[in-house]
């Protein structure tokens, strides 16, 4: 873990935090048996309703992937673009002065 935070994957190690914390809270509400015995159901269960509805779960996983790009886009060009010319007007009233 120490590795991941102190050498810039910051995202892969926020990620591995939140889901051991996710862990940690579905564990106070059930016992280790249950948390097997849903485990093991679910993993003979999905790959077969996968194989089964294959060509529905890639389309739908495309607009999912059309709508993110679009809410990135939006994001990027309302957010970050204007915060970026923010800091360069910043930097450029600087050096006139």
């Amino acid at each position: 873990m120490f590795r991941v935070s102190a050498e810039r994957d910051w995202f892969v190690f926020v990620r591995t935090v939140a889901s051991l914390l996710l862990l940690s809270y579905v564990g106070t509400f059930s016992d280790l048996l249950t948390l097997l015995y849903i485990g093991i159901v679910t993993g003979m269960t999905v790959p077969v309703l996968y194989m089964k509805y294959e060509d529905n779960i890639k389309r739908q996983m495309e607009l999912v992937k059309g709508q993110s790009r679009r809410f990135y886009d939006m994001i990027d060009e309302k957010v970050v673009k204007n915060m970026k010319n923010k800091i360069v007007k910043v930097k450029k009233e600087k050096k006139v002065e």
